[in-house]
This record gives C-alpha cells, structure tokens and sequence, in this order.
C-alpha cells in the first residue's frame, strides 16, 4: 500500500490550543502524590460541566471541545470555539491553583490533527515552545496567533472583536500585558466572572484563597531552600495577585 498519498486521514486542521504544564509535577509524582492525578481528573470534569453551563446545552466534545492530559501537560482544543476555549481554560488555571497546583501554558492557534490516539501537527510543537520558552512562571500566555485568528473569524474581520470580549466580566480585563510584553490571561477577572453570585464575600473568598496558596509555596521554598528559580515564579503570582488587587 502506497503511503505517499496527498491527502491522508491524519492531515492537521486549524485550531484553537490551549497547552498547559503543571509546575512542580515531577517532584510530586516521584513522590507517589496520588492527589495530583484525582485533582487533575475531578477538574477537567468541571471544565466539561463548565462548558456544558456555558454553552446551556449538553455538548459534543468532537465539535465543540476536546481534551487530552498526558504526563504533566493538558491539551485542550477547538477548531472554532475561541472564546469558549478562552474561558475554559481560565477556569481551569483558576481550580487547579485552588487545589495547590499552579500552571503555566500557551495559548495559540495553529494547524493540529487530534484523535482518541494521535495528537499531530506543528501546532502541538508551537504550543510546547511558547509554554517553555516564554511563560517560564505560572501565567498562560495568549499568542498573536490566536488573537489575531479570533479576530478573523468574524466576516469581515473586526480588530476589535478580541478587546470588545474583555469587557464582558463587568469590566474587568481578561487579558493583561506582563512587563516583557506578552498577554497572559487575567484568571482571577474570569473565576469572578464565572461566579453566579458576585457578591464582595465571595470575591473577597477568592482572593484571600489565591494569596494564601501563593504565600505557602514561597513559605515552602524558604523553608526547603529551593533554588531562586522556583522562587521567583511564586513571587510572580504574588506580583500578579497584588496588581490584581491594586487595579481593580
């Protein structure tokens, strides 16, 4: 059988991906952290049970959604779902860091093939390379690419579809830029978005939550002299945390 055909099964479309790695994972599953795994799995359950509340119907994860986690990463992907991949995965960043596990990623669009079995094309490759090479500390950076994609997906094109889409969480940026210049997404502004009753208790809730887990790890870092690497992507949450708090 001939395997030089120019179309095949496995060609890669375009898509919206969501690439995430977990900080610390290696040191935890050496260490037999069988909680990790179950927080992994109970949370990607409540991201389909997000997406199914947010599109307000039960949802066909081959069209709308997918998800793939494997080893320390988490694959989420949409061929036209931008903005529902957007908040998703915000959502995400957010539960997981409530259960002590910050993470880092990238968020572009790209071509990819994606199956039960293969993941394939330079999109996965992009994505890896953005998630290591620039977020270094636990921020999900949103790429030009996929902006610039989302903006194209409306006819005609609007430059301004992307920006009018921060606004709807009753003001609150959804995006920010980071002192080098990228964007990364501003998931404090959409775990308070998300919540049904925004009531001040309850943002403040969140808030004192997402300090208290910041200031253990770098307690812990402190206390385990862990290299000024790891340290440094703890004060970056603190950074983000206060100027969270300082502009809104």
């Amino acid at each position: 059988m001939s395997t030089n055909s120019n179309s095949s099964r496995f060609d890669p479309t375009p898509h919206f991906i969501a690439y995430l790695d977990i900080l610390g994972y290696k040191e935890k599953a050496n260490a037999g952290d069988v909680k990790l795994a179950e927080t992994i799995d109970s949370t990607l359950d409540n991201v389909a049970d997000f997406v199914k509340w947010f599109k307000g119907r039960e949802i066909d994860m081959e069209r709308d959604i997918k998800i793939k986690a494997f080893s320390d990463n988490i694959l989420i992907c949409t061929e036209t779902n931008w903005d529902l991949l957007f908040l998703t995965v915000g959502v995400l960043q957010h539960r997981m860091i409530s259960n002590g596990y910050f993470v880092r990623g990238a968020l572009c669009h790209s071509e990819l093939y994606f199956d039960e079995r293969f993941l394939f094309g330079r999109g996965v490759v992009m994505a890896h390379k953005i998630e290591s090479e620039i977020a270094k500390v636990p921020r999900i950076i949103l790429h030009s690419s996929y902006r610039d994609a989302a903006n194209a997906s409306v006819d005609p094109p609007d430059e301004i579809l992307f920006d009018v889409f921060t606004a709807v969480a009753g003001g609150l940026p959804l995006y920010l830029h980071d002192v080098d210049g990228y964007m990364f997404l501003n998931y404090l502004s959409i775990a308070i978005a998300m919540l049904e009753d925004q009531k001040q208790d309850k943002i403040n809730n969140i808030l004192a939550d997402h300090c208290d887990k910041i200031l253990h790890n770098i307690k812990d870092c402190e206390k385990r002299c862990l290299p000024q690497g790891i340290m440094e992507k703890f004060q970056w949450c603190l950074q983000y945390h206060n100027r969270f708090c300082r502009e809104n």
